[in-house]
């Protein structure tokens, strides 16, 4: 059986690692979860023994869950999975002209979790459901660039799997919303220090450092809710034509106020779902430090490129990062 059959779902959980049964669900581009599964094997040394013995190696246990995924990010029904990533409760405006704008911003993931279910189905088309829970997201990207769409790489990190075969939970009934249109990179543009920048490609990368090592002896292998060990990292990455020194200046810069801009990614949906107002995200860093370059550098007869890296920063009052998702949802 083809991938024809796929569907990925997802809901978040009102206690971590308390499976529920996902109500979301969002076409996939690729995934790589996978079940980590432990044993372990007897140090001691016998007489004549050349290799581990069978009555002295642990049962297998489940460790957790490992992998991530990615799917092109949807003008309609985003906002529940992007809470999750970012962390903060976010907050709902509007309506204006049928349409609400969502504003996300970095909070702490402590208690928020996922269940995330797969369908991956068998080559005679039985369907066999993969359902992962206390699903949290370490680190995610968003990313686009010419001839192709908003896209979201997410890794996750998950306290257990099941499947229905084994006596999991069965597939959810899957129900897609009924806008499924996507933010194409004809529609979006870009400012730095407040004016408008053409760019080659652009990236945003959110890390999480979390402790998801903590395991303890409470008669079952399943480790406890992974949690923050670390300030988060945020990372834009873009690549600029060489056209002036202005983005150069930035990286060589002698003083902190110098090496800061302010950065502002928008991205548009191509038709209105409500009214004349069309969905659109807003990527803002009002703090990026250009703290690498890589360029320009000539490499045959192509334009010179700087792609730069940029690290936000929190100056005591302007959020390091703020994510707004225009939809006409009416909720997260």
């Amino acid at each position: 059986m083809t991938a024809l059959a796929q569907q990925f779902g997802m809901k978040a959980e009102s206690t971590w690692g308390t499976g529920v049964t996902p109500d979301r669900f969002y076409p996939l581009v690729s995934e790589t979860l996978r079940v980590d599964v432990g044993q372990d094997y007897s140090q001691s040394l016998r007489a004549s023994q050349y290799t581990d013995r069978s009555d002295q190696v642990s049962p297998p246990h489940q460790l957790g869950v490992s992998g991530g995924f990615v799917i092109e990010v949807p003008v309609k029904g985003f906002g529940v999975l992007l809470q999750l990533l970012m962390g903060g409760t976010a907050g709902v405006s509007g309506p204006t002209d049928s349409n609400y704008t969502q504003t996300h911003t970095l909070g702490t993931d402590l208690g928020k979790s996922a269940t995330l279910q797969l369908n991956r189905p068998w080559l005679d088309a039985t369907n066999e459901a993969f359902t992962f829970e206390g699903c949290k997201f370490p680190d995610f990207e968003f990313s686009v660039a010419p001839k192709g769409f908003l896209m979201l790489n997410a890794t996750v990190d998950g306290e257990s799997q099941n499947t229905s075969s084994n006596g999991g939970a069965a597939l959810a009934s899957v129900s897609y919303t009924a806008t499924q249109r996507l933010f194409s990179w004809v529609y979006a543009s870009a400012t730095v220090g407040g004016a408008s920048t053409k760019l080659r490609d652009w990236k945003l990368k959110v890390t999480r450092p979390l402790n998801a090592e903590r395991y303890v002896l409470k008669a079952a292998s399943t480790k406890e809710q992974q949690l923050r060990n670390g300030k988060i990292l945020v990372e834009v990455s873009m690549g600029i034509e060489f056209e002036a020194m202005t983005h150069y200046n930035r990286y060589i810069a002698t003083t902190v106020a110098n090496r800061l801009a302010a950065h502002v990614l928008t991205i548009d949906g191509d038709i209105a779902l409500g009214g004349a107002t069309v969905p659109r995200m807003t990527f803002t860093t009002p703090n990026l430090n250009f703290d690498q370059v890589d360029g320009p550098n000539l490499s045959g007869n192509d334009t010179l490129v700087c792609n730069f890296v940029g690290r936000g920063l929190y100056d005591g009052s302007s959020e390091p990062l703020t994510i707004t998702y225009r939809s006409t949802d009416s909720a997260v």
